[in-house]
């Protein structure tokens, strides 16, 4: 599969195809490398196609979470904001305070010698050395700045980018570096101050719990490969899906003892000679409904991640044919049973314009101990698609922009939260932990529980040929509740909410009670459908 994905990169870019130059489709350009990703359910491959990609001179970049604030030098740059947040408003221990200098001290930014640091650590002399003093002057000239101008200072004072040259990998330490300030820059926009953002790292680090290099930017010409999870959020011009035959995860259904929250206990049958009884398979039939609704939601979290085209890799085997969509054990057998409906389908100009069956096939000849599988293709042609979803962009038009990044975090950390037993994530601040306890205290949330709360529920609604994420609903015997999050307006979301309550209404056949939930003022507001 890398071997033809490699190839029909090629015959693309040879081909000169076009993609959309800008969002709004008014001019088209070529296809680079940059437009191309592969998305995959794990990482288990990711070296196979580093190889085969260098055989093809292709350049790829393995997009993984690759914690940043596990390497030394962005330590020493969490350590260098520490010490200058302990000058302004922080107060950190003896202890504490002593480990931020020598781990500066040692760094690349002074590298001072181990026998000087320790004699100062010693004799506590660390307190008049000229790192620290630097650090004096520096605080008196930032404390009433915003953390924003007061990173900058700190980075320019102590000449960050040229220190970073006495380091192995520049490149790489720098990339790191800037993308850590920028999420630190971020938090600025948000309220954080230098206090704020201290707290924040430390209950990072102390829950294990990192910052990761996330996604760089498109002027990186690369093709990209990532896991589907890692791809949430994600577009890309055209993507590929291989590995669609591997089994999903099953449940292990052995042992004597099971426990589900919808049949409680469950074991043998020792009456009638140790048999499982019919409770036991039924849990058996929950938790594979369970297994496989989960999936077909990642599934679909990686097919609307193509802006322009998607092009599906399967063996090229006589597929069995099954009798329900329960039947299907992966992404290829859930495809390939509802492949007629899909090829044939009908839908307005604009949208998609269907989907067609290709063969493509290794130039390479194939030997006993290298076999390349003819392979099908379902290539999927959005070009005339509009990526932005039509309830997505009531959400995004009255947002300013800047708050964009500290909503999604919001959100984020909502859907974390256990509205049950109370209890928040732990990568959160203190201002993050008062908002969101004030949520989960809302009576709104009164009747949730682990069974009935459904959080970021996706859906595809066919008669209106809308699609969108809800925050949330609980969905009880007599009615739903249906909620939303707004950062702090609850004014102008009356077509957004009837969409999802239309939709909701229509499948659990239930009247719909709707609210907006402000995140900040931590108050809720019914909506009249």
């Amino acid at each position: 599969e890398a071997r033809l994905i490699a190839e029909d990169i090629i015959k693309r870019l040879n081909n000169k195809q076009q993609t959309y130059a800008a969002a709004k489709h008014t001019s088209t350009r070529d296809l680079d490398f940059k437009d191309f990703a592969i998305l995959v359910r794990n990482k288990t491959n990711f070296n196979v196609y580093k190889r085969v990609f260098i055989d093809y001179q292709i350049p790829l970049k393995v997009v993984d979470n690759e914690v940043i604030t596990d390497q030394s030098p962005i330590q020493a740059v969490i350590s260098l904001i520490k010490l200058l947040a302990h000058k302004i408003t922080y107060n950190l221990s003896e202890s504490e305070e002593k480990l931020a200098y020598l781990s500066v001290a040692r760094s690349f930014l002074v590298e001072e010698d181990d026998k000087v640091l320790h004699k100062q650590i010693s004799e506590n002399t660390y307190l008049t050395s000229e790192l620290m003093k630097k650090l004096d002057e520096v605080a008196s000239k930032v404390k009433y700045l915003p953390l924003q101008s007061q990173l900058e200072y700190l980075i320019n004072e102590f000449n960050l980018n040229e220190n970073i040259i006495k380091l192995n990998n520049v490149a790489v330490t720098l990339e790191q570096i800037n993308i850590f300030i920028n999420k630190l820059n971020e938090l600025s926009k948000v309220g954080y101050t230098i206090s704020d953002v201290v707290y924040y790292l430390d209950e990072l680090i102390t829950n294990q719990i990192g910052i990761d290099a996330g996604i760089s930017d498109d002027s990186e010409n690369v093709v990209k490969i990532m896991s589907i999870h890692k791809s949430k959020g994600l577009e890309f011009s055209h993507i590929y899906y291989p590995e669609l035959f591997r089994n999903f995860s099953a449940a292990d259904y052995r042992g004597e003892w099971r426990t589900s929250s919808k049949y409680g206990i469950v074991g043998r049958d020792y009456l009638s000679d140790g048999k499982y009884n019919f409770v036991h398979e039924l849990q058996k039939l929950d938790e594979e409904a369970k297994t496989l609704s989960e999936e077909i939601r990642v599934f679909y979290v990686a097919l609307t991640r193509a802006r322009e085209k998607i092009t599906l890799l399967a063996p090229k085997s006589k597929q069995k044919k099954y009798g329900s969509i329960s039947d299907t054990i992966s992404f290829l057998e859930l495809f390939t049973f509802a492949k007629e409906e899909i090829r044939n389908l009908e839908v307005k100009q604009g949208e998609l314009k269907g989907i067609k069956l290709n063969e493509i096939q290794s130039s390479k000849k194939e030997d006993e101990k290298f076999k390349i599988p003819l392979l099908k293709t379902y290539e999927g042609d959005f070009t005339l698609k509009e990526i932005s979803k039509p309830i997505a962009k009531v959400i995004a038009e009255d947002v300013d922009p800047q708050l964009l990044e500290y909503g999604d975090r919001m959100h984020s950390l909502l859907f974390a939260a256990d509205f049950v037993s109370k209890t928040l994530p732990n990568e959160i601040s203190e201002s993050e932990a008062r908002k969101i306890t004030k949520i989960m205290n809302l009576d709104l949330f009164a009747q949730a529980n682990k069974h009935n709360h459904y959080k970021e529920y996706a859906f595809y609604d066919e008669e209106t040929d809308r699609e969108g994420i809800i925050d949330g609903f609980i969905l009880l015997h007599d009615k739903i509740i249906l909620y939303d999050y707004k950062l702090q307006n609850l004014e102008g979301y009356d077509e957004q909410l009837a969409a999802y309550a239309s939709y909701l209404e229509k499948t659990f056949n239930l009247p719909i009670e709707a609210y907006l939930v402000s995140i900040n003022l931590g108050i809720y507001e019914r909506m009249e459908l």
